[in-house]
């Protein structure tokens, strides 16, 4: 990584969200801002810092400038527990169209940095709700977010807990199937972003949009991810793990709505649930 030392920070900041716009294709302003302004350093911890991939290693000191690039920074290498590459989760962000003024689930907010990018989204008069099963990045969170008044970070089993209304929801764990919750929280209007996967974390980013009493649902982006340990189903896996073997070259799985009425299986049925189905039918 090029190290520019006579720039300024603030420089160096701007042009990161510059880049990560360019190769995530933003569309929120709000959001690149928000990539040029929260401090990653803050978050992740004094230096130097363990890069993952683009050739591996530490960072050559603990000068901030180092961790404004498209990288993924170790955060606990035993568990292979990383920042996350901030090209896809800005992608990933954007997909959710948060505004000023929403309100916004994260679970597995890791060491905070992403929800302190969506906190700064959605401004004073909007809230995002942290949560984090591990104990010791729960505690991280919680310190590094501490000044952030329209932030609250809770340990605890996302899979369970109750947000109440909400605009926007961000699982950052891989899981089977969207719980039932989180689609009764989602306000009208308001989207989830999911990742299915089966096996050892591969799978697909799934968006989900309520409309209404319906919910629209599509896959956008292939991804890898940390596994959550509560929110997976034995059958499901299975049923995953077949359809996803089918889009091993890439090919996007067809979706196009979330079931939630009493029905028997059928073709139209991609994973079918008594409580949750996906479907290839319109909402």
């Amino acid at each position: 990584m090029t190290l520019t030392k006579h720039l300024p920070l603030e420089v160096v900041r701007r042009c990161y969200a510059e880049d990560v716009r360019f190769r995530s294709g933003m569309r929120s302003e709000a959001l690149c801002e928000a990539f040029a302004t929260v401090p990653r350093e803050h978050y992740l911890g004094p230096g130097p810092w363990e890069v993952v991939g683009q050739g591996g290693g530490a960072t050559d000191d603990d000068d901030p400038r180092q961790l404004y690039h498209d990288v993924l920074i170790a955060i606990d290498a035993s568990k292979h527990l990383n920042n996350g590459m901030p090209s896809a989760l800005a992608a990933w962000l954007d997909s959710l169209e948060v505004k000023a003024g929403h309100r916004v689930l994260h679970t597995g907010c890791g060491l905070g940095y992403y929800t302190a990018i969506l906190a700064h989204v959605v401004g004073p008069e909007g809230h995002v709700t942290g949560l984090e099963i591990e104990t010791v990045l729960a505690a991280r969170a919680k310190t590094n977010t501490a000044h952030l008044e329209n932030v609250t970070v809770i340990e605890c089993d996302g899979i369970t807990y109750d947000p109440g209304p909400v605009d926007a929801i961000f699982i950052n764990a891989g899981v089977t199937h969207p719980q039932p919750l989180w689609l009764d929280r989602l306000k009208p209007g308001g989207r989830l972003l999911v990742p299915l996967t089966a096996g050892v974390g591969g799978g697909w980013m799934m968006l989900v949009h309520r409309i209404g009493d319906k919910y629209e649902a599509s896959f956008s982006s292939q991804v890898m991810i940390y596994s959550s340990p509560s929110g997976r189903d034995p059958k499901r896996n299975a049923t995953l793990g077949r359809a996803f073997h089918e889009t091993l070259q890439g090919k996007r799985p067809h979706l196009r709505s979330i079931r939630r009425d009493a029905h028997q299986a059928d073709a139209t049925c991609w994973m079918h649930g008594d409580d949750v189905c996906l479907s290839t039918l319109a909402p």
